[in-house]
């Protein structure tokens, strides 16, 4: 996404929502990210920002999308 200071990363928008507790905005924020490829998969696999979100549903939907193993 473009701010008005520059490109922002969907997927440092998504990690901010995790932070927030906010998971619906986190997951719509980290499929953009992966629309978009702008990160590299095997990051969302190991950062620990993103363990809030493991036990749901969408965490296995979107690992199984990219090809990585749910945690």
């Amino acid at each position: 996404t473009t701010s008005s200071k520059g490109y922002v990363s969907p997927y440092c928008i998504a990690l901010i929502y995790a932070g927030l507790g906010d998971k619906d905005q986190a997951f719509a924020w980290f499929e953009r990210a992966v629309d978009d490829r702008s990160s590299f998969p095997p990051l969302y696999y190991n950062d620990a920002r993103w363990d809030k979100l493991h036990a749901d549903p969408r965490w296995a939907a979107l690992m199984k999308r990219i090809g990585l193993p749910n945690p």
